[in-house]
């Protein structure tokens, strides 16, 4: 059972964990191409240290966190923009992508720090229902009923719709929140890492080629989360 004096946060967590992210998601991608929104992704764990620092933590955050959220940074920059495709996105378009992690970020600190206690299933049930009778709303005001009456693949694309969010954005989000309990939010962040290699490891199996820098960047991801690791076992021994 949710306590009064959480709810607040539950409103928070669903806000900017998912609600207000998916959207600036969905509206960027319009105009910013994968690779860029990619790499912009894996700002996530450098706002998660940010947000911790200043706002949540209470205890000065060590040094091995810092240096593997950039070595990480830096990991998912070389990968990213070796294999993007030529392509220019404004930067209004990417301030959007950036804003959205840093949501990211702040949803990730408040599960960790404020609604620990509580079962993940039960943090993310509880946002997704708040912001699921909002969209629901938001949903109503669209031509959504018409479109499902005359559009030959309208059903066909609300059952991916469905099954995208029930496994690609719901179980995630309750996977993420089941790792905060067991490690701390900048490490849990730090799966935004394996973003690229998860889109490099399809493109290989769809025949494209993997370099040396592609494998360069991997080991380079994976020193970081080592680092990261580290530092939040220190963190939490200290």
């Amino acid at each position: 059972m949710i306590k009064r004096k959480d709810i607040k946060f539950i409103l928070l967590v669903g806000f900017t964990g998912s609600a207000i992210p998916a959207l600036l998601y969905a509206w960027a991608q319009t105009h910013v191409d994968s690779s860029i929104a990619g790499i912009l992704n894996s700002m996530t764990p450098i706002f998660t240290l940010i947000f911790s620092a200043l706002i949540f933590s209470q205890r000065r955050l060590p040094l091995a966190q810092i240096a593997g959220v950039i070595l990480g940074f830096g990991g998912v920059a070389l990968i990213v923009i070796y294999s993007r495709e030529e392509s220019v996105a404004l930067p209004i378009w990417s301030l959007v992508i950036l804003v959205a992690t840093m949501m990211y970020g702040l949803s990730g600190n408040i599960v960790q720090h404020k609604l620990h206690a509580y079962n993940a299933m039960i943090v993310g049930a509880s946002s997704f229902a708040v912001i699921g009778v909002l969209a629901l709303i938001a949903l109503m005001t669209t031509p959504f009923i018409q479109t499902m009456q005359v559009h030959p693949m309208a059903w066909t694309s609300l059952l991916s719709v469905t099954v995208l969010s029930l496994t690609s954005t719901f179980l995630a989000t309750v996977l993420f929140y089941w790792m905060l309990k067991l490690s701390d939010a900048i490490f849990a962040s730090a799966v935004s890492y394996f973003i690229p290699i998860v889109a490099l490891t399809w493109g290989v199996l769809d025949g494209e080629r993997l370099s040396l820098l592609h494998v360069l960047g991997f080991v380079i991801i994976m020193a970081a989360l080592y680092m990261i690791h580290k530092g939040s076992k220190q963190h939490r021994d200290g």
